[in-house]
């Protein structure tokens, strides 16, 4: 391969995973990977590229060399410089509802994350530009380049930490001006002596910069003062004793003595509550070892909600979903359950207390553990609840869900961009279906005021019931609340007057108060911890009388059951009742909004800004020949549908394969990488094919293979959802293939027509597919959550529709 490509390969590499990295940093340092905000600047500085070469065109290509290496140089620097400039303002999106200053503050992050970006996309461009008898093995290089990158980004977060992904990462940015560097070639302005001095200079210029980044001045984001693990350090004597990492977070384990975890337990407990260690995922409560597990140092655990199943059925056969650091099991051990089986999705976390903390823990996790008397059997297994489930013919008495931790409001307004497919309809009927036939279904929530999480669980867990054809579903649905917390049960069969019985002495016992059971009065509720109303109890008696649809229509948040189409469980803002909570609250408005959503909003107007700016004004600059003036709303039409099309079919697909490969970090991964390479070869191939002739072909696959996914993908995903992690990866990135494959060929295809019939028209068709490219990853990301992955998918074609009857007529 000649040295170009091989700088081409380095820097689309390094661009690829630059964007993992920065997912992984938002991650911990804020709430969420922001991939839509990511992926949008990436293809921002691209859009910009090609208006840069547009104008500057003669005057780059003069001074290629110099201008190459620069750039690539540029892109090496800026990935170091734009996250320590982030520094110098405070983004805090938690407060961006109330503090219109961040909104400035988000402008500035993607203007500094902007120019690594534009920089390498420029190296790219001008390389495919002045090289343009070599472009087919140039393109090769930046697709084939962009493949191994973000295959590497993954691999390497197992080892180093979020923010030293980044220097990392900028080695290989400028590990492509190696390449080129020994070039001797010279024009009449830059002779390769001269050449070789700039070269030196910024050569020595970046490499103190990354020295320094190591050494002197390392990358220190400050994680948000909001999120729990930073609060938590403010206790007295606070440490982290342990660290691990992983594309699924980076685990910490903290020790305090002053740090104490009875999640919303009864108000009645008056004993002393142990010291645990305290786990965090990227910074948020994931969970709490305790000491010594099998004497009573964990009784105390008796006197919340979350006993109440046990309570019911003792010494059972137990499934604990989401099993984190071990609380749920400790609770089933004290019930003297038979067996238990513990999933969970981050295998970490299950070394951790096998391994790292096996002393303390008297082995919880361990195979050993089952030899000791009246110990019972621990099974726990590393995967995703739904992929375990279909796997196994096994049912459960108890199937238990235990409480979400993470939840702070800061957090919780975060997780309204989480796709969540274990709390959908969908998922809740698999469970349903692995219960014995007098088995039951436990979940505990938190109770937020006003009541949001609770509510939606309470009515998705009545509507699973009625998917299933119960008769009665109030009598196999029951509920008990503390002052925090509520655990809602599933029976498959009826609740029997003995457990009716056993429930109210729960209650009864450690103040709790019913939420439902069968034939439940008024006045049995709301006893112990007083509402204004009881709203889980108005909710379910109206449910059962059939009010469904009112109740979700004058509900103040969006209570709605999530599904696999849309599973966005944490979403509950209600965007018209926004003004409602201003008014009536003010600044304390904000734990009841959903500040993840508005931070989305605020991404695609910031984005929406900077592509006008960038991408539009200057290409209107630009001049254009009388005869291709009539052409430009044709051109328009073709290549805002090609970047419309594109991306929302990119972000759908990472959305639903997280359903497969269990986490966003894994398929981001996946799917990017696997779009970026078939479409390439897609794009390296059409170039044989007769425009003319195959045009109405490949496009019009697109749109059967875009229908066949969009009904079928599911289903495919139970015929291979048995493989071990490694080959799901590899299989994601081949069940995508087909469809990127085509994807990649009307573009090139377009372009070439109008650089032969148009050719001033070719950088207005590059900046118009460039700006939709940009606002489609965010609207796309809108679009799931308010209406769903389908009508996504249905936008999508209804693009590539457009492409299809605009392009017979631009084509020919």
């Amino acid at each position: 391969m000649k040295p170009i490509s091989l700088s081409v390969g380095f820097i689309s590499a390094a661009i690829i995973a630059y964007q993992f990295a920065l997912m992984r940093v938002f991650s911990f340092i804020q709430w969420h990977h922001f991939a839509f905000m990511i992926i949008s600047i990436a293809l921002l500085g691209f859009g910009t590229s090609g208006v840069i070469i547009s104008i500057f065109r003669e005057k780059l290509l003069r001074h290629f060399l110099l201008s190459f290496s620069i750039f690539l140089l540029a892109s090496s620097v800026f990935m170091i410089i734009s996250p320590q400039l982030i520094r110098l303002v405070h983004f805090e999106p938690y407060l961006i509802i109330i503090d219109f200053n961040q909104v400035w503050s988000l402008l500035f992050v993607c203007g500094l994350l902007f120019i690594p970006f534009v920089c390498g996309a420029c190296a790219i461009g001008l390389a495919l530009t002045h090289f343009s008898e070599e472009v087919h093995q140039i393109y090769f290089a930046n697709l084939f380049g962009s493949a191994i990158g973000g295959v590497f980004a993954i691999c390497i977060m197992f080892i180093l930490h979020p923010l030293k992904l980044i220097p990392v990462v900028s080695v290989i940015a400028f590990s492509s001006v190696a390449f080129i560097f020994n070039r001797t070639e010279t024009t009449a302005h830059v002779t390769a002596k001269y050449y070789k001095k700039i070269c030196y200079m910024l050569i020595g210029i970046n490499l103190i910069i990354i020295v320094l980044t190591y050494s002197v001045f390392p990358i220190e984001l400050k994680m948000s003062e909001y999120k729990s693990l930073s609060k938590t350090q403010l206790l007295p004597d606070a440490k982290i004793i342990k660290e691990k990492m992983s594309p699924m977070g980076v685990i910490n384990v903290l020790e305090s003595s002053a740090l104490r975890y009875a999640p919303s337990m009864s108000l009645n407990f008056t004993g002393n509550i142990p010291s645990p260690l305290g786990v965090f995922i990227d910074g948020e409560w994931t969970g709490a070892i305790f000491k010594k597990t099998k004497t009573t140092t964990t009784s105390f655990l008796d006197y919340t909600t979350s006993a109440l199943p046990y309570r019911l059925k003792p010494k059972s056969d137990v499934l604990v979903i989401g099993v984190g650091a071990g609380t749920e099991v400790q609770i089933a051990i004290q019930h003297q359950a038979s067996n238990i089986t513990g999933i969970e999705l981050n295998p970490q976390i299950i070394e951790l207390i096998r391994n790292d903390f096996a002393g303390i823990t008297d082995n919880l996790y361990s195979d050993s553990a089952a030899g000791i008397s009246g110990y019972p059997k621990v099974n726990v297994f590393s995967g995703e609840a739904r992929s375990f489930l279909t796997q196994t013919d096994k049912r459960f008495d108890v199937i238990s869900i235990p409480l979400m931790e993470g939840f702070t409001a800061s957090a919780a307004g975060m997780y309204s961009l989480f796709e969540n497919y274990l709390f959908t309809t969908e998922s809740f009927g698999l469970i349903f279906d692995h219960l014995t036939d007098d088995g039951m279904l436990a979940i505990t929530t938190w109770i937020n005021h006003p009541p949001r999480h609770a509510m939606k669980l309470l009515t998705m867990l009545i509507e699973t019931l009625r998917q299933n054809n119960i008769e009665h579903p109030d009598e196999h649905f029951a509920g008990v609340r503390s002052w925090g917390s509520a655990t809602f049960l599933l029976k498959k069969s009826k609740f029997t007057e003995k457990d009716v019985a056993v429930l109210k002495r729960f209650c009864d016992e450690y103040s709790f108060d019913p939420i439902h059971y069968p034939n439940i009065s008024i006045d049995e509720v709301n006893r112990f911890n007083q509402l204004e109303q009881d709203y889980f109890y108005n909710a379910a008696i109206n449910i059962f009388k059939g009010k469904t649809d009112s109740i979700y229509r004058h509900y103040f948040f969006n209570i709605e059951p999530a599904t696999d189409n849309q599973p966005y469980y944490s979403h509950f803002l209600k965007l018209g009742n926004i003004p409602y909570f201003l008014e009536l609250l003010g600044r304390d408005a904000l734990p009841f909004m959903d500040w993840g959503y508005l931070i989305l909003l605020s991404t695609l107007i910031v984005l929406v800004l900077l592509s006008v700016v960038f991408i539009l004004l200057p290409l209107f600059a630009l001049k254009q020949s009388d005869d291709s003036k009539g052409e430009k709303l044709r051109t328009f039409l073709y290549f805002s549908g090609l970047g419309i099309g594109f991306m929302f079919i990119e972000i759908v697909m990472i959305q639903k394969f997280i359903l497969f490969l269990g986490h966003p970090m894994y398929s981001v991964s996946a799917i990017i990488t696997g779009i970026l390479l078939f479409s390439g070869l897609g794009s390296l191939y059409s170039k044989r094919l007769n425009a003319n002739k195959y045009f109405k072909i490949f496009v019009g696959l697109i749109l059967t293979l875009g229908i066949v996914y969009s009904l079928l993908l599911n289903d495919l995903f139970h015929f291979i959802v048995h493989f071990p992690l490694w080959l799901k990866y590899i299989s994601a990135i081949l069940l995508i293939s087909p469809l990127a494959f085509f994807m990649g060929m009307p573009f090139p295809t377009g372009l070439a027509v109008l650089s032969r019939t148009s050719s001033s028209l070719v950088p207005w068709a590059w900046g118009v597919n460039g700006f939709m490219s940009v606002i489609s990853a965010v609207l796309a990301t809108i679009i799931a959550i308010e209406f769903g992955f389908v009508i996504v998918f249905a936008m999508a074609i209804i693009s590539y529709g457009v492409v299809l009857f605009v392009g017979v007529k631009f084509i020919n």
